[in-house]
């Protein structure tokens, strides 16, 4: 057997074809032994690529120090508030079906609907969660900054809010976690570097089936980051680790969750002067650029939760086991199957039953400074500073609840399903001074049907009865295949929420610095989008063309005022959305394309800043090299969006508030790339902000706080099997 290649398996996959007239496992078995070709041939030849692999990257470990809402509800298939993703995140090319590297399956626990793992090469190279979003968001110039939308999407609430949503794409949480489903170990690991030792991003996922009743996972994701300006580090650590039990007469399914989330982030306030971003003597030197706080102020961040999910099947359907013998194919698809025997592994399945969910969360913010009076700017915290020794703010939220419901599927491939449900929850409250003690207690329903796979309809509902009482939500999706016309979707919501516990009540260092009496927001949410099927224009020329309308009608929004206190305007606040998404395939050239546009009728002048248009772009050229073993692209990924007066930042609160100030000019970001992949393994090399270097200036995306110059990144992912 040659290890450059698999020329003997090819020989002994023909072989049986051209004897047995298909495939048979018992015939590959017996000609492999006569051919003398064992898997662990295979493995070697993976493990001198390892080698190679670890070899080159032992110095880059090396240089390293020391050596990621929304509210998910259940079975929404995406669109607002979708479910297990917060928010929706970019999917692939539309005439692209990405293929997979392993039959690895996965799962939610309130959503059973299988689903596969899919690696494409684009999604290494995207490597920030802030980008990796269906619709624009912006950060604070870093990886691991607060973040903010630049398109409008209605955040959905349930119960308690706290209020601290800005880092929430950068969390694992419980409800977010997959349940997987495997006949073979399976390992993600995946690293990204930037310019300097304190630049990366680390990510690692392992799975296994211990038998055909039980799984364990666990997934840990790390960023560092030095900022590229003074006292702007930022340090994130999640982990989470899922595991789940099913009874051999599939008449009970067990599923834990554990996620824990630690962010750290230092706040210099903004550097003190724009104009010093033109000085030639900080050419090369960002980190040498005067700024606001020198050191002393630091956000702390934890999330964490535990939970556990049991479902008793009394009148059970039996799940689809994966076939016995599983293919696993090569992420190109260019070069014949390794075909490996494995177990039957059932996929789980709900007939009529009971279920039980318990779920265990805590939630801490501490903001502090100690050293509240900076030279540079004595008023720089106004009415947050409340004793001249320091500056403290502190939040913990500590909610236990259950919930209890049952569940009805009824046809073939569930076309119908009925789940109501009882919550209650104790929510301890500490916000520095004062404690308090309230209790959740919700109603909920999803309902569910399909029509010869046609026409598809769901409703979720909820309406809460203890704390927060009155708040509810409605929600309805349905979509419709019209033959070779294409899909057509549409979505409702309505909400009412309270406001959450920093627009009600702040202290800071125990004094406090408002109270508020405010009403609760009410939203209508509308969607209509419409997907033509792939249209083909030549031999070499396809087009993938969707496209919709959204509307939000917003009433009594609270927002923070240019002081950064709370507000909430009773004048019905209306934004319409327009959005396309076209992509282009010409030969081995591809453009991937989003617009939306976005009229914000009064929403500029006061309460929400949008920028009325906004565009992601990624071109490329794509082609297989050396006989099919290798994919590369070679393009650039372009944002760009209209000008408006961007939100300032609160460090103190930790969020986003209004200012008339600065009005942010038109600034294309531009992203240079080199993308490929070998079998499982895939890299990047990528030049971030080429738009920097090009257009002389640097982009402010808030008030004094510039991103990055032009810098260097790159990334490695390799997907083991066994």
């Amino acid at each position: 057997m040659k290890l450059n290649g698999y020329s003997q398996i090819e020989k002994i996959t023909s072989r049986m074809f051209r004897k047995s007239g298909g495939f048979k496992p018992s015939a590959f078995a017996k000609h492999t032994k006569i051919a003398g070709v064992r898997f662990s041939d295979v493995m070697f030849h993976t493990l001198g690529l390892l080698f190679i692999f670890l070899a080159f990257s032992v110095n880059t470990y090396a240089q390293r120090p020391g050596s990621p809402g929304s509210t998910s509800f259940p079975g929404s298939p995406g669109g607002f508030g979708n479910t297990n993703s917060s928010p929706q995140q970019r999917d692939s090319s539309g005439f692209d079906a990405p293929r997979d590297t392993s039959t690895v399956l996965y799962f939610y626990d309130n959503d059973f609907k299988t689903r596969r793992i899919i690696d494409t090469i684009g999604q290494v190279q995207r490597y920030n969660p802030v980008f990796l979003q269906e619709y624009g968001y912006y950060h604070l110039g870093n990886l691991g900054s607060p973040h903010r939308q630049l398109v409008y999407q209605p955040r959905l609430r349930k119960g308690v809010d706290m209020g601290f949503h800005h880092y929430d794409l950068y969390l694992k949480k419980a409800d977010q976690l997959r349940f997987f489903n495997t006949s073979h170990p399976h390992t993600k690991l995946t690293y990204t570097a930037g310019g300097n030792q304190e630049d990366a991003l680390t990510n690692a996922v392992f799975t296994q089936n211990i038998n055909s009743t039980t799984n364990i996972a666990i997934d840990y994701k790390r960023i560092v980051h030095a900022g590229g300006y003074q006292n702007q580090r930022t340090r994130h650590t999640s982990i989470g680790a899922s595991g789940w039990y099913r009874s051999r007469n599939d008449s009970y399914y067990g599923l834990a969750g554990w996620s824990s989330n630690r962010i750290k982030q230092q706040n210099n306030g903004g550097i003190l002067d724009v104009d010093d971003l033109e000085d030639d003597d900080f050419t090369g030197a960002r980190p040498l650029i005067p700024v606001t706080l020198a050191g002393t102020a630091q956000t702390e961040y934890d999330h964490d939760e535990f939970t556990y999910s049991h479902y008793l099947n009394l009148w059970r359907k039996a799940g689809k086991p994966i076939a016995k013998d599983t293919l696993i194919a090569d992420s190109l698809g260019k070069r014949k199957p390794v075909f490996k025997k494995t177990r039957k592994i059932p996929t789980p399945k709900l007939g009529t039953g009971l279920s039980h969910h318990f779920r265990y969360q805590k939630e801490q913010v501490k903001f502090f400074d100690t050293n509240p009076t900076p030279d540079t700017d004595e008023d720089f915290y106004g009415i947050f500073k409340t004793n001249e020794r320091g500056i403290r703010h502190f939040i913990n939220l500590k909610k236990i609840e259950n919930r209890f419901g049952a569940f009805l599927y009824l046809g073939e491939n569930d076309a119908f399903s009925f789940q109501p449900a009882l919550s209650h929850a104790f929510v301890i409250l500490d916000q520095e001074p004062e404690e308090s003690l309230m209790q959740e207690l919700r109603v909920s329903g999803k309902l569910s049907t399909s029509i010869a796979d046609v026409l598809n309809v769901e409703a979720y509902g909820h309406y809460e009865l203890g704390a927060n009482l009155g708040d509810y939500l409605l929600r309805s999706e349905a979509s419709l295949r019209v033959g070779k016309l294409g899909l057509l979707e549409g979505q409702l919501l309505q909400h009412q929420y309270e406001p959450n516990l920093i627009q009600r009540r702040l202290f800071v260092s125990q004094e406090m610095v408002w109270e508020t009496d405010f009403k609760k927001t009410n939203e209508t949410n509308f969607m209509v989008k419409y997907s033509l099927p792939n249209l083909s224009l030549s031999e070499t020329a396809q087009l993938h063309l969707s496209g919709g309308i959204q509307n939000h009608l917003i009433n009594n929004l609270i927002y923070y005022d240019t002081s950064a206190l709370p507000v909430q305007e009773e004048a019905l606040k209306n934004i319409f959305q327009i959005f396309i998404r076209a992509d282009v395939q010409m030969w081995k050239f591809r453009a991937e394309n989003r617009f939306v546009f976005q009229q914000t009728d009064k929403t500029n002048q006061i309460g929400l800043k949008l920028p009325s248009f906004w565009s992601q772009h990624s071109v490329f050229f794509q082609d297989n090299l050396f006989k099919g073993a290798a994919l590369v692209k070679l393009g650039v990924d372009i944002r760009s969006n209209t000008s408006f007066r961007a939100d300032d930042w609160q460090i103190v609160t930790g969020q986003f508030y209004n200012q008339n100030v600065i009005k942010f000019g038109v600034y294309p970001v531009v992203d240079g790339f080199l993308d490929f992949k070998v079998n499982r393994f895939r890299a990047f090399f990528k030049m971030e902000n080429i738009s920097q270097a090009i257009l002389q200036r640097t982009l402010i995306v808030a008030p004094n706080y510039p991103t990055r110059d032009m810098a260097f990144r790159f990334g490695l992912s390799w997907v083991f099997i066994d």
